[in-house]
């Protein structure tokens, strides 16, 4: 937090978002930030945020810090918190909540940080819930210890991306007939389950690598193996086993869904490493991460007048900003990352330039990726079945609008901007995207609309499915704890599954970070400023998209009539841009 203070100092804040006034020059490429990845230098002035963004952020900070201070004991340093947090709270409730007064308010939420520094336990898990005292508590906390709500993260949760159809058996997860059999009953075998594509596997592999910190209080990362299984009748799907490393053996045995200790820690290894690779890979890589070269890449080489420049503006609004801040706060030595995750900050960071680089642009078209994880006929998927709404109305939108830019194939093809922009992006020495356009350029109509619908899409829906549960479902520590502090073991009891947890002060510092992330809407999509398109385009295709989100919108809800309720794509939650 701390290295907000001077980026805080040095930035000014302008009144309106959208298109920018930088000069092309302003937009550099960086490749050592995050090696091997293409970053900004600097985010050029008019990539700044509103003023209206920073003050929803100084909200967000004063919510934060007043309830820190009620969790506190009385204390002579408190009560001056409590008092400087009193004005601050009536100057926003006023709306005189200013730049100055929001430099307050982050300056006080860092030293309040810094008198709450030790690794005290947890007596009970209930300590865990005490720590929200005037922000809420989300519901999850009720039931996040139900396989059912496990089950449910897999498909509706800030990480609903790494569950896959298992065709046959893997190797290095040696689950048998018996253990698939003591779970979902005698009536039903592995053998059939796989054979009519009823079973599924989450396999977080790729978190292998991760070192073990240094510090203290330890720290133990997982790689671990999960197994499920839509039942037989209602196709509701099941946990069935977890193995907590890749390598199978006495010490790493396979545990089944027997509401023992041992599965409630091994369902927690499966959730910490969810949120390890969410964190630095669905989300900050694959969304943050991959979407600023195309904002350099527009900045360097598209004029503003440019149609596709014009459309994409206001997707890029504060990305770059947020990109800088999080290199400065989050992903630096000593951040919140390295504070809060489960291993070095180094091999985290490898894994995401690792993945980023090898992300193919077309390869990763929303349709696409169901297929490649064979996932497109699992009943019960929220995910899946909204997102794809919005990549339909999201496409049908940029095809119109392509069509009313160009007027043929051959008017792309010709294109020498857009020509540049692409080169710009796939070059080594720029944006380093891979897989990106066809044959060595963008030469069709049909090309381009899915390309900018890929960019509009991660932008918006895609960034709001894995950033806005980051609240409801990471911030109650013992759904999702970024760290686990004991080694796994069978036999385990209660204090077991409490020393696994994380201590209490990094607990409050996952909830102050996953509720300024995931409560923080600004902007909404598909709402332009008024006038910023040609009347033909916003009384046609704008107007048949804004008509289709809320048909989106409408369907989300009717579907939450009959399931568990999945709010996070309701249209009213998903802004612009990636600019939080």
């Amino acid at each position: 937090m701390s290295g907000f203070i001077p980026l805080f100092d040095k930035i000014s804040f302008h009144e309106e978002g959208g298109e920018p006034d930088s000069p092309a020059w302003l937009y550099r490429w960086n490749h050592s930030y995050v090696s091997p990845l293409a970053m900004a230098e600097f985010p050029p002035p008019s990539n700044l945020p509103t003023l209206k963004w920073g003050l929803m952020v100084a909200e967000r900070l004063l919510n934060s810090l007043v309830n820190a201070i009620e969790v506190e004991a009385s204390s002579k340093e408190m009560q001056e918190f409590k008092e400087k947090a009193k004005d601050l709270k009536e100057l926003l409730e006023r709306k005189e909540l200013s730049f100055k007064t929001l430099k307050a308010v982050v300056a006080d939420t860092v030293q309040f940080g810094r008198l709450k520094d030790n690794d005290e336990r947890p007596e009970s898990i209930e300590d865990y819930a005490e720590l929200f005292r005037t922000i809420q508590l989300p519901a999850v906390a009720s039931d996040y210890n139900l396989d059912s709500t496990f089950a449910m993260m897999r498909v509706a949760g800030p990480n609903p991306l790494m569950i896959e159809l298992m065709t046959e058996p893997i190797p290095n997860f040696p689950v048998t007939e018996a253990h698939y059999r003591a779970v979902m009953g005698d009536e039903d075998t592995m053998e059939a389950a796989m054979a009519e594509h009823r079973l599924y596997v989450c396999d977080y592999q790729a978190l292998d690598g991760f070192e073990q910190p240094t510090t203290e209080p330890t720290k133990y990362p997982y790689a671990p193996i999960a197994l499920f299984a839509e039942t037989k009748d209602t196709r509701t799907l099941t946990p069935v086993a977890i193995q907590t490393q890749q390598k199978p053996g006495p010490d790493n045995p396979i545990c089944i869904a027997d509401g023992s200790y041992d599965w409630l820690i091994a369902k927690t290894i499966i959730e910490n490493a969810d949120g390890n690779f969410h964190e630095l890979v669905s989300h900050l890589g694959r969304t943050h991460l991959y979407m600023e070269p195309f904002v350099v890449a527009t900045g360097r080489n598209l004029p503003l007048d440019h149609p596709i420049a014009r459309l994409l503006w206001p997707h890029f609004e504060g990305t770059l900003f947020i990109n800088f801040s999080a290199r400065v706060a989050l992903i630096s030595p000593g951040g919140l990352v390295e504070q809060l995750h489960n291993a070095t900050l180094d091999s985290m960071l490898a894994l995401t330039g690792k993945d980023v680089s090898g992300y193919p642009f077309n390869g990763s078209f929303l349709p696409k990726t169901f297929v490649t994880r064979r996932v497109e006929n699992l009943k019960d998927y929220p995910y899946r079945d909204d997102s794809l709404l919005y990549w339909k109305a999201i496409h049908d939108w940029a095809k119109a609008y392509v069509d009313d830019a160009y007027a043929s194939d051959e008017a792309v093809a010709s294109d020498m901007a857009l020509q540049k922009w692409h080169a710009d992006l796939v070059s080594v020495d720029g944006g380093r995207i891979r897989d990106f356009g066809e044959l060595g350029a963008i030469s069709t109509k049909r090309y381009l609309s899915q390309a900018l619908t890929m960019i509009i899409f991660t932008s918006s829906v895609q960034h709001a499915a894995v950033n806005f549960p980051q609240f409801d479902l990471m911030s109650y520590c013992p759904n999702l704890p970024l760290s686990i502090y004991q080694p796994f073991r069978t036999g385990a009891d209660a204090q077991h599954y409490l020393d696994c947890l994380p201590p209490l002060n990094k607990a409050q510092l996952q909830q102050w970070l996953f509720y300024q992330l995931g409560t923080l809407h600004y902007t909404q999509l598909g709402e332009y400023n008024d006038g910023y398109f040609s009347q033909q385009l916003e009384k046609g295709p704008l107007a048949t998209f804004q008509s289709a989100l809320k048909e989106v919108g409408q369907t989300i809800e009717t579907r939450n009539l009959k399931r568990r309720p999945y709010n996070t794509l309701l249209p009213n939650g998903i802004p612009q841009s990636i600019n939080i």
